[in-house]
């Protein structure tokens, strides 16, 4: 048989989101053998799937609800997938050339157990006071942004199992634009949680002068105004790149950042003027209360412009339809 002839064609996605030419199947007391290296990937293929479409419906959940226990609940529901899949996969026998993929599979796959009992964990407690203050909304999305990124990093680590047994075994790899879809989804959420870090900073500081002023704290409208325009010089906001060509959800952040700045330059330092003044008359009182009225009315535009903008982004980096991108 010719070389040519010899080579197995089979579609498998890095990461979470497999197409799987066939899988084998076995039960859990009868280890998996197969000479045939394609049914061997596919395999482990199958069993990223169905860890991928739990973590998928676990990480759209995380966005929409604050309910612990529903948070609570399907990470369990993770957790207990990836145990099942290990098992599966811990009952594999090495192929004839080796455990390699197994053994990294394996590997991988306990990293992403403990990133959900350890990490996620955390942030589903944290997800359900994420409402509670920008402070606290601050810490849920950094440790999102890191436990993403380790996520990328175990999907790197397979793929690169993955593609040193296709080239040992002389399997032929066909690009699957579906790959690149999940790619997107985990990258689409770190961007736009470093973007919503950036404007957090600032906003957190805003919100300080606020709370400073309903207390007549003269000293620390004062303090927090200056810290407002210092965190605005050095934010990195406007510096953080398009998305795959999308600047809509940057620059809606960088819209209500400027229009903080805008308002330390001029009203803040007018507001604090008046409420300081022993003196004021009936037209200052006029003044403050008008430009509380603007700035929640103006506020809450560029709040939904914001809120319209991540949305648009989101869908975006939504996946293919089943099937697309797949072709010898």
């Amino acid at each position: 048989m010719s070389e040519l002839m010899r080579k197995s064609h089979i579609h498998f996605l890095w990461a979470l989101l497999i197409f799987a030419l066939g899988t084998a199947k076995t039960s859990a007391q009868v280890a998996f053998t197969t000479t045939n290296p394609a049914e061997y990937s596919n395999y482990i293929v199958a069993e990223q799937e169905k860890i991928g479409e739990q973590f998928i419906e676990f990480s759209n959940l995380l966005l929409s609800s604050n309910d612990l226990k529903v948070n609570e609940d399907k990470r369990m529901e993770v957790v207990r997938q990836i145990e099942l899949s290990l098992r599966r996969l811990r009952n594999m026998a090495p192929f004839k050339n080796g455990a390699k993929l197994r053994d990294e599979s394996v590997a991988v796959f306990e990293a992403y157990r403990d990133l959900h009992i350890n990490d996620y964990a955390k942030i589903a407690i944290l997800v359900s006071n994420k409402e509670s203050s920008l402070a606290a909304l601050e810490d849920y999305f950094q440790m999102q942004v890191k436990a993403e990124k380790k996520m990328l990093d175990f999907a790197v680590r397979l793929r690169t199992a993955q593609n040193e047994f296709a080239k040992l075994n002389s399997l032929t790899l066909l690009h699957n634009g579906m790959q690149d879809q999940f790619d997107r989804i985990l990258e689409c959420n770190i961007y736009s949680r470093e973007v919503f870090l950036q404007y957090i900073a600032i906003a957190k500081v805003n919100e300080m002068w606020w709370d400073a002023m309903e207390k007549n704290d003269f000293e620390g409208m004062k303090k927090q105004r200056t810290a407002l325009l210092a965190a605005a010089q050095t934010s990195q906001l406007a510096g953080i790149k398009d998305f795959h060509g999308d600047t809509g959800f940057r620059d809606a952040a960088k819209g209500r950042v400027d229009f903080f700045v805008n308002m330390a330059n001029k009203e803040y330092l007018e507001i604090t003027r008046i409420l300081e003044s022993t003196q004021r008359t009936q037209e200052d009182v006029d003044y403050v209360n008008n430009t509380i009225d603007a700035y929640n009315s103006k506020n809450l535009a560029l709040n939904d412009s914001f809120n319209a903008a991540h949305r648009d982004l989101k869908l975006k980096s939504l996946p293919a339809p089943s099937g697309a991108g797949s072709e010898k």
